[in-house]
């Protein structure tokens, strides 16, 4: 995650999330095209709504397993870099009157 990387690895860290989310989505159209052609097609009405129905599970349950993943898994996260002893905090130089 971008926002945990230190500031010289932000850019690695923002090149990687792009990448994964790139990759992400191509991969889940992938996957639904190859099941869309396995079980349906475009000959009829039928075949087309088997297919899609056929895909559309495959991508529902792409979505289940990630929010699986993503619930399951233990925490990344580091605590947030605290500003140097004596600076003043961005709370402290706002202006909020």
């Amino acid at each position: 995650m971008v926002s945990t990387s230190t500031p010289a690895g932000i850019g690695k860290a923002s090149g990687a999330y792009s990448t994964m989310r790139q990759l992400g989505g191509a991969f889940g159209v992938a996957i639904t095209a190859a099941v869309f052609a396995a079980t349906g097609g475009y000959t009829s009405a039928a075949a087309f709504s088997d297919g899609f129905g056929a895909a559309m599970a495959v991508a529902a349950g792409l979505g289940v397993a990630a929010t699986l993943a993503g619930t399951l898994l233990p925490p990344t996260w580091r605590p947030a870099l605290r500003a140097p002893t004596g600076a003043p905090a961005e709370a402290d130089r706002m202006d909020i009157s």
